[in-house]
């Protein structure tokens, strides 16, 4: 798969040394997390490597006070967001997420909180993404579909995770065909169905023909969203999982 994408937080050392490796694995495309965008090293890193950027997760990394549950956290995480949406956006990515809260002080407040950074987000190219997530306010991927219908802004979408649905016990291609235009970014990962191991594919309970069917899904909706490779950094080798689950997925779309 030509566009494959690294989550590089899946390997060991600094961020410059997670390009390296992600590199030398053969991916030519990454996500990461915030506090990365402002590595000199790692972008110097990541432009000799000829890396591309698909994806920030901006719900993560907020300090101490800031998050999207109260409104007081919110008047702190909300610009913090904003302008990580922006860097994104300046290093070319196309796609940032969230990941829910295990609580908020109520859905409709925490909608109007992301219609803002959804609306940003437009306005610099960029998608926002709700990653379903067990034990949130969202925990499943029906959830977040129906809120993403209750709030109602284009710009808002679904970041679909293979892990979570084993764990939910949600089809993949299911999902797939009913998030329709909402799927804006893909995750993929294995675990037993019970944890959130974030295995290598196959490794856990998830199977080639259940990956084959959600190609088979994404083709038929003519999918536009960016898959990504989401696995543990304290695996027994997580570079070998990265190589195996990649070469799996190349053989099962070629």
């Amino acid at each position: 798969m030509k566009d494959l994408a690294c989550c590089i937080w899946a390997l060991p050392g600094s961020a410059a040394q997670q390009l390296t490796a992600a590199a030398a694995l053969g991916f030519r495309v990454i996500d990461v997390r915030p506090n990365v965008l402002s590595d000199t090293a790692a972008w110097e890193a990541a432009t000799n490597l000829s890396l591309t950027l698909s994806c920030v997760a901006i719900s993560h990394g907020l300090p101490e006070g800031a998050s999207l549950v109260s409104d007081i956290e919110a008047a702190q995480a909300l610009p913090l967001m904003e302008g990580w949406i922006a860097d994104a956006s300046v290093r070319g990515a196309r796609t940032t997420y969230v990941v829910p809260p295990v609580q908020v002080d109520g859905l409709d407040t925490y909608g109007k909180r992301l219609v803002r950074l959804a609306a940003h987000a437009a306005s610099m190219g960029v998608r926002l993404c709700i990653e379903h997530f067990p034990g949130s306010i969202l925990p499943t991927a029906a959830d977040t579909l129906t809120f993403l219908d209750t709030v109602g802004h284009p710009n808002l979408y679904l970041l679909m995770d293979a892990g979570h649905l084993s764990m939910s016990n949600e089809g993949f291609a299911s999902t797939a065909r009913s998030a329709g235009r909402r799927l804006g970014y893909l995750h993929l990962d294995d675990n037993d169905g019970v944890h959130d191991q974030h295995l290598g594919l196959t490794e856990g309970i998830i199977t080639a023909d259940q990956l084959q069917d959600l190609f088979v899904a994404l083709a038929e909706k003519n999918a536009d969203c960016g898959i990504s490779l989401e696995l543990h950094p304290q695996l027994p080798d997580p570079a070998a999982s990265l190589g195996r689950s990649r070469d799996l997925l190349t053989s099962l779309t070629s």
